[in-house]
């Protein structure tokens, strides 16, 4: 399996380990690719069947140069960077990463407001010039100092990350409120729940912890912000599209929001000309807020998890049994005569019977039967087929018994195989369906290879090449 990286440097600048990636396959890992559409991306993916990306675009045109292309495993929880509608059509699944920041972001909002409240960083900046050690007092203070408890902090998207925030909140002293469309027990437990315009108008701080959509893009404009506390706090590490950049800078020169602590704007990074930075009592940093270390790691776990699972789904997918070691044993059959390499009429009836047990086994799928003693009959007789068809190949290589199974249970409908990490939320492009398919489609192909194997000598011979042979590899 080969698995390229298109932009690890932000994920891994050098503390962390692409070890587990490496371990399943051939791994190329690049710093950095385009972040806009561009031939490269392409051309770095190549024959991969396994891409690896944050912020670098997977387009319908780059899909489309990577035929071999399998699955697309987002460095993030966001995956808006992909054509996740194409890549559903040609069944590439797309998997992310959904809950590796909760605390580490919640964290981070709580620290934008606390440098808001004290200015921490700014009178290290003081002492480090001298002017602690040459002014008249014992002490100072260049910005007014904020005490917390007892303030209302308005909390806008409660859920895993806002309930964090949250609960931090709460143990600063502060009343937290909270609007979420879907409010629930543990948020409860945390907040009273209220509308927007309530929120708004009672708050003395307010964060912003939503997912960004249509209806939310520039939700903290100058209609809104005229409903909020004169002298209220901002507080964004979400989305820099959930606020009207320029309204916001009004406020802030007006008077009208006291300060504002972002992590995020509406362009990344900064365009120059952002109006925020020449608006007072702004803080803004870059984006950072979902960093740390511990955070980082658990991006790397849920994705090699990620990808391992869809390496055993693509192996239990397989048309052909596998090896104990993995090994793919072959995608088609290859039926022989007289004891020649060159395919014949054999041949033409083997892949025939192929497509044909792929239609069977989707009709079949289509239309389950409710178990009962026929099923267990058909397993029943489908179990010393398979058993007559591997003596027979035994017989030609004794290793065979050794690395195949006499009789296995008849294969139960394939379902799409979660990633490991908890909780998790892949986000599935092949169906269920499919892999009821594919296990109708073993079965049936194995009920015709033992009927082949019987008055065709020479396709047992051939299967037993097959594998000696490993001729069709698919993953190393």
């Amino acid at each position: 399996m080969k698995i390229v990286v298109l932009d690890g440097y932000t994920e891994n600048p050098g503390d962390l380990s692409w070890d587990q990636l490496s371990s399943m396959g051939e791994l190329t890992v690049y710093d950095r690719t385009s972040y806009v559409e561009d031939p490269i991306i392409a051309e770095r993916i190549g024959d991969a069947e396994v891409v690896v990306t944050n912020k670098t675009p997977i387009s319908k045109e780059t899909m489309d140069k990577c035929p071999n292309l399998k699955l697309i495993a987002f460095l993030a929880t966001g995956y808006n960077v992909a054509d996740y509608n194409y890549a559903k059509e040609k069944g590439i699944l797309v998997c992310n990463v959904p809950t590796y920041g909760t605390a580490c972001v919640g964290q981070y909002a709580i620290a934008l407001l606390l440098e808001v409240c004290h200015h921490i960083g700014h009178h290290d900046k003081t002492v480090h010039e001298g002017k602690w050690a040459n002014h008249i007092d014992w002490c100072y203070w260049d910005h007014p100092l904020i005490e917390l408890d007892g303030k209302t902090a308005g909390i806008i998207g409660f859920g895993r990350i806002g309930q964090t925030t949250g609960r931090i909140a709460k143990a600063l002293g502060m009343k937290v409120l909270a609007y979420d469309l879907y409010p629930n027990d543990s948020g409860k437990a945390i907040a009273e729940y209220v509308d927007l315009d309530t929120l708004l108008a009672q708050s003395d701080v307010v964060f912003l912890h939503c997912n960004l959509t249509p209806e939310n893009e520039k939700m903290i404009n100058k209609a809104n912000i005229a409903k909020m506390k004169d002298g209220a706090i901002l507080i964004n590490n979400s989305r820099g599209q959930l606020i009207d950049e320029q309204d916001v800078t009004d406020a802030l020169k007006s008077g009208k929001l006291a300060a504002a602590g972002l992590d995020v704007v509406y362009t990344e990074p900064i365009r120059a000309d952002n109006p925020l930075l020449t608006a007072p009592n702004c803080i803004i940093t870059p984006h950072m807020s979902w960093g740390a270390k511990e955070a980082r790691q658990r991006i790397m776990d849920c994705t090699a998890d990620n990808i391992r699972a869809f390496h055993e789904a693509q192996k239990d997918r397989s048309w052909f049994l596998t090896r104990d070691d993995g090994t793919i044993l072959g995608q088609k059959i290859e039926a022989h005569h007289g004891g020649h390499d060159a395919a014949g009429e054999g041949q033409k009836q083997a892949d025939g019977a192929v497509r044909l047990a792929f239609e069977q086994g989707a009709n079949e799928a289509a239309e389950p039967r409710s178990p009962g003693a026929g099923d267990e009959r058909d397993q029943r007789d489908e179990c010393e087929r398979r058993q007559r068809f591997h003596s027979e190949q035994a017989s030609l290589d004794p290793g065979i018994s050794q690395s195949i199974p006499y009789c296995a249970p008849s294969p139960a409908p394939l379902r799409a195989q979660p990633p490991a990490c908890k909780p998790t939320e892949t986000i599935p492009l092949a169906t269920a369906q499919r892999g009821m398919d594919y296990a109708s489609s073993l079965s049936s192909l194995l009920s015709f290879l033992s009927k082949v194997s019987t008055g065709v000598p020479s396709t047992t011979k051939r299967a037993a090449k097959m594998q000696s042979a490993k001729s069709s590899e698919w993953f190393r």
